[in-house]
């Protein structure tokens, strides 16, 4: 009897160790396909992720953990490509766009040398001023869309009052709406509105929007906050637009007429940048020769009680 308990108990060790041996060949298999599979992953640009073949607790977390690697460095790796792609396309339009700029002020260079008569020097002057303000415009929207375009851009959230800030905006230019024939008619609503939002980004919001009214706009100019938030810009169009109102959000998309206007075809797309950043809904349209732009606020809008309540 004990003769045969002890075969029985033999028996049951040797089925245990050759169990053992083959989970751990299997182990090492499954290892090695892993391994294979993450070198052919290494040697070329795939979205694919590993597999299993042996299915256990280990393996899976392992799996898992490691294609959870392999989505991350992709997302890395899209992030530096599109950032490349943006910098190669800022420099491809900057190179275009200063290129004009350049040409013109050399030549005004070359003319005020040569010129005797003080009347023409005086407009060479003039023209020269207006042409590196143009520059100095394009290059600071070229470099401020290039800023927020940044995923890692950090937002300086504060609390601001948005009707204040938004009437504050549009008089500091109320001479140069006055220059150019242009009334200003607002509709706001009694209580202060107040906003958490990054006051840099809402000032460049901003400040687009009245340059692109002041390039484009004529007689009247309608601004109309509610107490929910929104923000409606309407202003009459000198001409009518020659291109559809989505092109005028499109980067380097306005078109030689646009720029030549003064505008350097990168406002209302830095308006749109900065706005979704904070999390404000634009939208763009054209109706009965108006331009019309509006603004939803209500996502970072708060009520003017609850900041008085908090201080």
């Amino acid at each position: 009897m004990k003769r045969v308990s002890l075969v029985l108990y033999l028996i049951i060790a040797l089925a245990i160790i050759i169990g053992l041996l083959l989970m751990l060949y299997l182990s090492q298999k499954e290892v090695v396909y892993l391994s294979q599979q993450l070198e052919e992953i290494n040697q070329r640009e795939t979205n694919q992720l590993i597999r299993q073949r042996l299915y256990s607790p280990a393996f899976d977390q392992l799996t898992k953990n490691i294609n959870a690697s392999l989505t991350k460095e992709r997302t890395l790796r899209l992030a530096l490509e599109k950032k490349d792609r943006l910098q190669q396309e800022l420099l491809l339009n900057l190179s275009h766009d200063v290129r004009t700029p350049l040409t013109s002020i050399k030549g005004y260079l070359q003319l005020l040398d040569e010129s005797d008569s003080e009347t023409e020097r005086k407009h060479y002057l003039a023209n020269l001023s207006e042409r590196l303000d143009r520059l100095t415009l394009l290059l600071d929207q070229l470099f401020t869309y290039m800023k927020i375009e940044d995923d890692d851009y950090p937002l300086a959230l504060e609390t601001i009052d948005l009707k204040e800030n938004l009437v504050n905006h549009f008089l500091a230019y109320y001479n140069s709406f006055q220059d150019k024939g242009m009334d200003l008619d607002f509709s706001l609503p009694d209580q202060a509105l107040y906003i958490q939002g990054d006051s840099h980004l809402l000032q460049r919001i901003f400040e687009n929007l009245i340059k692109n009214v002041l390039v484009h706009g004529d007689k009247k100019v309608e601004i109309s906050l509610d107490e929910k938030g929104f923000l409606v810009i309407k202003n009459d169009l000198t001409h009518l637009l020659s291109r559809s109102v989505s092109d005028l959000f499109q980067r380097f998309q306005q078109g030689q007429s646009y720029r030549q206007s003064g505008a350097s075809g990168l406002g209302l797309n830095i308006v749109q940048s900065a706005a979704k950043k904070m999390g404000i809904k634009m939208a763009g349209d054209v109706q009965e020769e108006q331009f019309i732009i509006s603004l939803d606020f209500s996502e970072i809008l708060f009520e003017a009680e609850s900041e008085s309540d908090g201080r």
